[in-house]
Parts: C-alpha cells; structure tokens; sequence
C-alpha cells in the first residue's frame, strides 16, 4: 500500500469508529430523554394526587391531627 491508500483506509477506520461512538451517544441520549419523560409522568400523576387529596381535606386535616 502506498502511502495515499494507508491515508484513505485510516480515515475509513477513523470514520467507522466516529460512526459508532454517534449511535452509542444516540442510544444513551433516548435512554436519558425516556427516564426523563418516566420521571415527569411520576411527578405529574404525584402533582394531581396532592391535588386531589388536599382540595378533599384528606391532608387538610393531618396538621390538626398531629396536634392533639
């Protein structure tokens, strides 16, 4: 191989292994932005629960509760 080819065929082993680091970087990011939405439907579905207990008075009434 002459010196040109070395080149040509480092830069192909350079681009595959650029290639491959992109999709690893890609799938860890969809990894990230899928617990993130997990994460922000937990909170959302705990929001409307806190939502749901204080406007019932199930919570409104511990801080009397613990009074006593």
């Amino acid at each position: 191989m002459n010196a040109d080819a070395n080149s040509s065929a480092a830069i192909a082993r350079l681009a595959v292994l650029r290639q491959r680091e992109v999709e690893q970087r890609q799938g860890e990011l969809a990894r990230q932005l899928a617990e993130a939405e997990r994460q922000r439907r937990s909170q959302e579905r705990l929001d409307a629960l806190w939502r749901t207990s204080t406007t019932s008075g199930t919570l409104a009434a511990l801080p009397a509760a613990a009074r006593r």
